[in-house]
């Protein structure tokens, strides 16, 4: 079992484009994450999402997601424990 770790995601607002039965999503997520029992031990990150979707019915289904890191500052570990 690996070790507890806090995190605390922001987002900017989702950009989507809808094109029938098929839509994408981007949006940017900053991430602070620490461990629990360490505090001193964390990392700040931004990743880039891209998603694919696909609808289903009257619901929309991700058929693919792709995070692209643009930086990281602070213990890898931090972020899984």
């Amino acid at each position: 079992m690996g070790t507890k770790t806090t995190s605390i995601p922001s987002s900017s607002p989702p950009r989507i484009t809808v094109d029938g039965d098929h839509a994408r999503l981007t949006a940017l997520v900053e991430a602070q994450h620490v461990l629990t029992a360490d505090p001193a031990t964390h990392a700040l990150l931004k990743n880039r999402y891209d998603v694919e979707l696909h609808r289903d019915g009257s619901r929309w289904l991700m058929h693919r997601v792709r995070i692209d890191n643009v930086w990281l500052t602070g213990e890898p570990r931090a972020i899984f424990g």
